[in-house]
């Protein structure tokens, strides 16, 4: 008798998500519905089913994070408090004219001063968020059927948009894009509800700038540790080159039987490196030497400057009142 009720031991749906909830609080830790089938198994013998141990995580999650709809009914009250924390903000939702959610672009002051100290580059690209709402954060392509695309960009001129014609030197910054950076780092938080992906969004710039703030706090180095470490690379690797004077500011160098010109005015070298990185190359180094220059952080760029990075990671960041950011996690 024993032995037949012992077989009849069923898990519910409701006690299987109870059990499972805690483990899913963080949203960084991966818990399948076959580790829940094995820890059910574990602890209490029972067998379940995949239908039944996925449908338990979905309802442990709701349990958690609510519905997804309602961090949409809530987007007001989080714009409201941003800009309570961060006044002077420019935080816009737009809706659909069903009233329905069509984008929120969100622009915190600080980062809008950091400007000021970035190297004037801005990198587009997708923010992927995965969700019960598929299709609402994706990009969007299509063709321009009234023929004003092309119109818009001739009138905006080829150096706005096209890389040819940029009059910026973006050729170091092209060797990263910051947007696939910062998708990386939010893999994890691309299933949560947008009330809570927009916090993990927010969390992630602080803590980046508190990094780097402190970091830069404690670089006694003209320049930031990064380019100094470039600086000092390129002079290492000027050693075996021939200078020859071409001008005041022009300069032919000779290395491993190939020749390359320097111009001091204009910061720029042959071979490239000079006017993209905005960092003396080797060949500008050795140039410098035979000048008895000593301080050649004045051919640098000024944005990499240790003060110049330590003002946009200082900027106001801190100034918020901790007991409004307070207030915003209890909304959450």
């Amino acid at each position: 008798m024993r032995d037949r009720v012992l077989t009849k031991v069923q898990a519910t749906v409701r006690f299987v998500s109870g059990m499972t909830a805690p483990k899913l609080v963080n949203h960084k830790r991966i818990h399948t519905p076959k580790d829940i089938i094995a820890d059910i198994r574990k602890f209490y013998g029972v067998q379940i089913s995949y239908q039944q141990a996925w449908r338990a995580k979905e309802r442990a999650l709701e349990m958690i994070r609510g519905k997804p709809s309602a961090g949409y009914r809530q987007m007001p009250r989080y714009i409201y408090m941003l800009n309570t924390v961060y006044p002077n903000s420019y935080v816009r939702m737009q809706n659909t004219e069903e009233d329905e959610f069509m984008y929120l672009l969100v622009a915190l002051r600080p980062l809008i001063k950091g400007f000021d100290y970035c190297r004037p580059i801005i990198v587009v690209d997708d923010a992927h968020m995965g969700g019960a709402y598929k299709g609402t954060f994706v990009s969007a392509s299509t063709l321009d059927g009234a023929s004003m695309v092309k119109e818009y960009l001739d009138d905006a001129r080829y150096e706005k948009w096209s890389r040819v014609h940029s009059t910026v030197n973006r050729g170091r910054m092209m060797t990263s894009n910051i947007a696939e950076c910062i998708n990386g780092c939010l893999v994890e938080a691309q299933q949560l509800s947008i009330l809570e992906f927009l916090e993990e969004v927010r969390i992630l710039f602080d803590s980046w700038h508190c990094k780097n703030r402190e970091i830069a706090s404690y670089t006694n180095d003209t320049l930031g540790r990064r380019f100094e470490e470039v600086l000092i690379i390129n002079a290492s690797k000027s050693s075996k080159m021939e200078v020859v004077p071409s001008s005041e500011f022009i300069f032919s160098i000779y290395e491993a039987g190939r020749r390359y010109i320097v111009c001091l005015e204009q910061k720029v070298c042959s071979c490239g490196r000079f006017q993209l990185d905005e960092i003396p190359c080797a060949h500008a180094i050795i140039v410098l030497k035979e000048k008895n220059v000593k301080d050649m952080h004045l051919y640098c760029s000024y944005y990499y400057k240790s003060d110049v990075l330590g003002k946009h990671m200082r900027f106001q960041w801190f100034q918020c009142q901790i007991r409004k950011i307070g207030q915003l996690l209890k909304m959450l």
